[in-house]
């Protein structure tokens, strides 16, 4: 349910423990995001999905991120990618988040934040092929290509057998001065 993007490793870690996620501290450049997303793809990917029904019953787990759009309206293909944090709450069956500090192919730099909201975890899913949470995104991200509202859905699977990340798909739309539009991307993030 998840796509992949080809680059390099970016070696990195959270914290002095090694084995914690990949942190990014924006702004960061757009080859380093892209490199951050395919190392954690390499590493998340093969362990497949979390079942569902296993997640826990209490307590919380933040995940943090990449999240890589592309903006599709009057002023072409823009693609930016940025860092995400995902809050899940395992008691409420709730999750909720932001997406921030974005960055063009050219490294223009994109203020504004992106927050998810309305999460929700599905204990029944299937993931073969049903999503076993979905949220809403919304914000304004401003930069040289102009202003964009943004308006999503996020869908997504936790991976690993012990909940270790989170991946997904982003669809929705825009409205900018010069009109609206589209978006679509993916996400991911471990704990």
């Amino acid at each position: 349910m998840v796509w992949l993007a080809g680059a390099a490793v970016l070696s990195g870690c959270g914290g002095d423990d090694l084995s914690g996620p990949v942190r990014t501290t924006p702004p960061v450049s757009y080859a380093a995001y892209d490199a951050q997303s395919a190392a954690l793809h390499a590493t998340w990917d093969p362990a497949g999905f979390t079942p569902p029904a296993s997640l826990p019953l209490s307590g919380a787990a933040q995940f943090a991120g990449v999240m890589r759009l592309h903006l599709e309206g009057a002023a072409g293909d823009i693609p930016l990618n940025g860092a995400t944090v995902l809050n899940v709450a395992f008691a409420s069956n709730s999750l909720s988040g932001s997406a921030s500090g974005f960055v063009g192919v050219s490294g223009d730099q994109y203020a504004g934040t992106l927050t998810v909201v309305n999460g929700t975890i599905d204990r029944a899913a299937d993931p073969q092929n049903q999503y076993t949470f979905s949220a809403n995104m919304s914000g304004t991200l401003s930069g040289a290509a102009g202003s964009f509202a943004l308006t999503a859905d996020m869908n997504g699977d936790f991976l690993g057998a012990n909940h270790g990340a989170a991946s997904g798909l982003v669809a929705g739309s825009l409205a900018s001065a010069a009109g609206t539009g589209y978006l679509f991307g993916d996400f991911i993030a471990e704990r």
